[in-house]
């Protein structure tokens, strides 16, 4: 009886397999392997958009390593385990390769071992190892309910957290949704809670991980889990780190918050073992702890940035655009020193190979980051400009804003990128937002992009619809006040007469031409308000108001009719002409190479439209001569003289000019 009774126990297994719909159960039990025709689709990482703002946020959502978190290493105390399955399971695990040491289980494991035996039909039981393999093969949510509810008495710690992470990849493949997943994670988490004590750090990262996809969120087992990781994170893998921060941010977007004491745990922990990390892992870790606004150290961040630059040739286009989202969120007031070179240091690293294989998103994405970090790596930013052009058609209407307002700031792409981007963007008649439409428009006048004038109007056009511009807030309505004054000044400039240019009449009611004054001249006078002076433009006031040669100097004054304020106002008593003395901080250049940012240059065109002679005073070359009031005072006479030799020099040529002193590149400080 003995064979018969083998035999039937091998075709109960080799049921039980097949009804899986898969046939990697019977590759790990030594069977004939049948081939799967339904095997499940790999997991495809997906992107969270959000916005908003001038600078609408980017759409960021890291991959995922399937392999490190879909994988559990089993060691299994069964008694029922043969010699052979576990000479067989040692050879398998040989074969692996080294995986980080786990943390120690806090209880006896024998409590999990007794667990361990299951049945298959009849009076044949399962093994934990082919139990596992049907767990991580299965090809449905039915089919993983189904599973679970045979085995229910099979299920140990490992096999729980297993299926939890099987829900979650199938809803990240498509395969489900992530609310169909709730129900069988909601009996998965009651049989978790008694198992929590046997769970290793592996264990615990991957329900994290599995919650985050798929939103769901029992908060107690969240903190229950989050706080035994963070207390055994110096055991914990890299992968399982930046895994668990990951879904911590996931989380937050669905109403869970976890306890910043222990997400920081995570990433110090990160941290330390940053040279074993993948470049996902380091990204993700970023990624996480600023969508968590986590602040992160000056010393923390170089070191992972640094780490993400030793590693580069692995480097995939996402991780690097994560990475400088991240950097951007964190820091896009004042980029501390030792950020900037390392962030300046993976720019450099980027190579051909790396951008050509972005897709518009990620384009997009590190255009936008380097617009706030101020920084424009020529290489990198260049070839970003470069590959946004035949990207442009793909792109979605908030890709496409976010590029060409980096583009306008960072002063790159030229007329080849702005006409793809307007006309990709002419094309979407569904999408675009009043944001998206604002942004585009404004970024075509920041950029001067004068042969573009008609697709400016026809956005701006489409944001003053009905349904359109009920959306639109105070900063929208202020840009495109500005449009409407750049397509003025050129059209007066194109026409040499005063009186011909309509803007945005017409594309815009005169109800809606008055709002956006309105809220242009609320946010100068919110400015002047908030506005208080450092000992920079003070300096430069006090220097200006003594000087021979000039008159009337006024700080904090405005153009003639009103539209731009000026640092400092004065008259060139030799000439008549009236001077805009700008004393122009760090925020008005870009890095490594102290170019005039391109928002700085089109406020210096407003200002020189409106019959103004700009001055550009840099904080650097200040910083030389302010305290020795002899040289300030030749500098600034000299910068003076300069800039009203060229203003009668342009327009005896009869050129447009932009009237800026200081436009060219400027040694760095």
């Amino acid at each position: 009886m003995r064979p018969f009774r083998a035999l039937a126990g091998a075709v109960a297994v080799v049921r039980g397999v097949l009804d899986s719909g898969s046939a990697c159960g019977a590759v790990q039990q030594g069977l004939p392997c049948w081939r799967a025709r339904n095997a499940p689709a790999g997991v495809a990482g997906q992107w969270l958009s959000s916005g908003s703002g001038v600078a609408p946020l980017p759409c960021a959502r890291p991959l995922h390593s399937t392999a490190a978190v879909g994988s559990s290493s089993i060691s299994s105390s069964s008694s029922s385990t043969t010699a052979a399955d576990r000479k067989q399971q040692q050879q398998q695990q040989q074969q692996q390769p080294p995986q980080p040491q786990q943390s120690k289980l806090s209880r006896s494991q024998g409590r999990s071992a007794g667990r361990s035996q299951g049945r298959v039909g009849g009076n044949h039981t399962i093994s934990p190892q082919l139990l596992t393999a049907l767990i991580k093969c299965v090809g449905s949510l039915d089919a993983l309910q189904q599973l679970e509810a045979q085995h229910d008495g099979s299920f140990d710690h490992i096999h729980a957290a297993a299926a939890f992470t099987r829900a979650a990849h199938l809803a990240s493949s498509g395969a489900a949704r992530p609310l169909d997943a709730h129900p069988l994670l909601h009996r998965l988490s009651a049989r978790l809670w008694p198992l929590l004590d046997d769970f290793g750090t592996r264990q615990l990262a991957n329900t994290l991980w599995a919650c985050g996809k798929t939103a769901y969120v029992d908060a107690a087992l969240l903190d229950a889990c989050f706080e035994r990781l963070a207390a055994g994170a110096g055991e914990a893998a890299p992968q399982g780190l930046a895994n668990a921060l990951y879904a911590g941010a996931l989380l937050q977007t669905a109403g869970y918050n976890v306890d910043r004491r222990h997400a920081a745990q995570l990433l110090s922990a990160l941290v330390a073992q940053r040279q074993d990390a993948t470049p996902q892992a380091l990204a993700n870790a970023l990624w996480a702890a600023a969508t968590l606004q986590l602040r992160v150290s000056e010393q923390h961040a170089a070191q992972l940035l640094s780490a993400l630059v030793a590693q580069r040739q692995d480097a995939k286009p996402q991780e690097l655009a994560n990475a400088l989202w991240a950097a951007a969120k964190q820091w896009s007031d004042a980029v501390p020193p030792d950020v900037e070179v390392a962030l300046l240091r993976l720019a450099a690293a980027v190579d051909e190979r790396l951008v050509a294989a972005m897709n518009g998103q990620n384009v997009s994405n590190s255009l936008w980051a380097l617009s706030q970090l101020g920084l424009r790596p020529a290489s990198l930013t260049q070839r970003l400009a470069n590959a946004a052009v035949p990207l442009a058609p793909a792109m979605k209407p908030q890709e496409l804003a976010n590029a060409a307002l980096a583009a306008a700031k960072l002063g790159i792409g030229g007329a080849r990128l702005f006409a793809a981007l307007a006309g990709a963007a002419g094309r979407q008649a569904q999408g675009c937002v009043a944001q998206n439409l604002c942004n585009l428009a404004w970024a075509l006048a920041i950029a001067d992009q004068r042969q573009l004038a008609g697709a400016a109007v026809a956005l701006a056009q489409r944001a003053a619809g009905a349904g359109v511009w009920a959306q639109t807030v105070a900063e929208e309505r202020r840009q495109l006040h500005q449009v409407h004054l750049w397509l003025l000044d050129g059209q007066r400039a194109d026409s040499g007469s005063g009186s011909s240019g309509t803007g945005l009449a017409g594309a815009l009611t005169a109800a809606q031409l008055q709002q956006c004054k309105e809220a242009w001249e609320v946010a100068l006078q919110e400015a002047a308000q908030r506005h208080r002076r450092n000992a920079f433009e003070h300096s430069v006031f006090e220097c200006a108001r003594c000087l021979p040669g000039l008159a009337d100097c006024r700080q904090e004054a405005r153009t003639p009719d009103g539209e731009f304020s000026v640092d400092v106002a004065a008259l060139h008593t030799a000439s008549g002409l009236r001077l805009a003395i700008e004393a122009d901080g760090p925020t008005h250049f870009l890095r490594p190479g102290c170019e005039v940012s391109g928002d700085t240059l089109a406020h210096n065109r407003a200002l020189s439209a409106r019959g103004c002679v700009v001055v550009s005073v840099s904080y650097w070359e200040w910083a030389k001569v302010q305290h020795d009031a002899g040289k300030a005072a030749a500098y600034l006479s000299r910068a003076v003289e300069d800039a009203a030799a060229r203003w009668r020099r342009r327009q005896q040529e009869g050129g447009r000019g932009s009237g800026t002193v200081g436009g060219k590149t400027a040694p760095a400080a």
